[in-house]
């Protein structure tokens, strides 16, 4: 059996300029700054006693032939890896597998790469799982999430047009430390629009000036928040007034009732994550507001850290 963990990701700026409908048309690279927290994806893969395959998730299926799984991440990756029967996959995560926004569908696609084999640098298992996802599975996504969870830490990424994808290195600790300490993360509960994202993509050519403004953002936060580290409010703030602009339904009215509630209790800044429509909310204050925010929107607060933990094997190979 082999067992790998791997990170989901909270994106702070620049989300949507991953997406290739900008990168590959935009006069400047698409631009994310993001970071690992410590919650995990966790992948098992293990040889099975009889040649059916069993994949467990949120349901459990056992089928005869990889065609018929009906998880399309597993059933494309173990298709590109002429996998075959007899096996035996599970999943199990931290957070809701499904509309978190925080990246957990790409964390299991590096996780489950990085079960099957461990020949891959981190940009190759991004790359892969990308690859998987967007043109096997036919999912609208970027690249920022799989990249994230590849590399894990508090990291910038320029996405260029010609698909190369530049990784920085990890913020310093102290700076790292000073970000955590505002930051509040809630659970608005799962999206229910899930196409969102293909509006999003859809939209881009309309969009590219505003998305542009969001990518110079991730790089001006970049620059300046080793420096400046209180001013992450600022900027999710900012970001979140055009990120919501993108596409229908990336906010709504409880969402913008949310957002107020909190502006009002001490929040400077903040943003739903991922896609929108539901997921996880994440706000940014002065440590000495975080009880009145939480009494403020009334949801479920999810305590997190930062982590340098990348997707590893943490069993067996």
């Amino acid at each position: 059996m082999i067992i790998t963990r791997t990170p989901i990701r909270i994106s702070f700026v620049g989300g949507g300029t991953d997406l290739p409908e900008y990168f590959e048309n935009a006069d400047f690279p698409g631009m994310v700054f993001s970071t690992a927290i410590d919650k995990y994806v966790y992948v098992a893969l293990n040889r099975k006693f009889d040649d059916k395959i069993r994949v467990s998730y949120s349901v459990t299926e056992v089928v005869d032939n990889v065609d018929d799984i009906q998880h399309d991440i597993v059933r494309n990756t173990m298709k590109r890896f002429n996998m075959g029967t007899g096996w035996e996959i599970v999943s199990i995560a931290d957070i809701p597998g499904v509309g978190s926004g925080l990246g957990a569908s790409s964390s299991f696609a590096v996780g489950l790469i990085g079960a099957i084999t461990n020949h891959l640098s981190p940009t190759g298992v991004a790359e892969m799982a990308y690859d998987i996802e967007r043109n096997d599975c036919k999912r609208y996504c970027g690249k920022q999430d799989q990249y994230a969870a590849a590399f894990g830490g508090t990291r910038f990424y320029r996405f260029w047009d010609d698909g190369y994808v530049s990784v920085s290195t990890s913020l310093d600790s102290k700076t790292k430390k000073s970000m955590e300490k505002h930051l509040q993360l809630f659970y608005l509960g799962p999206r229910k629009d899930q196409d969102i994202l293909k509006r999003q993509a859809r939209n881009t050519p309309d969009r590219m000036e505003m998305l542009g403004e969001m990518a110079r953002m991730a790089r001006d936060l970049w620059d300046e928040i080793s420096i400046y580290p209180c001013e992450l409010g600022q900027y999710l703030d900012l970001n979140w007034e055009y990120k919501r602009k993108l596409a229908a339904n990336i906010s709504n009215s409880q969402i913008e009732n949310i957002y107020q509630k909190a502006m009002k209790a001490g929040a400077n800044g903040g943003k739903v994550l991922g896609q929108g429509g539901g997921g996880f909310m994440l706000f940014h204050s002065d440590p000495k507001y975080h009880r009145s925010i939480k009494d403020a929107v009334g949801l479920k607060e999810v305590p997190f850290k930062f982590t340098e933990h990348r997707s590893e094997v943490i069993y067996g190979r």
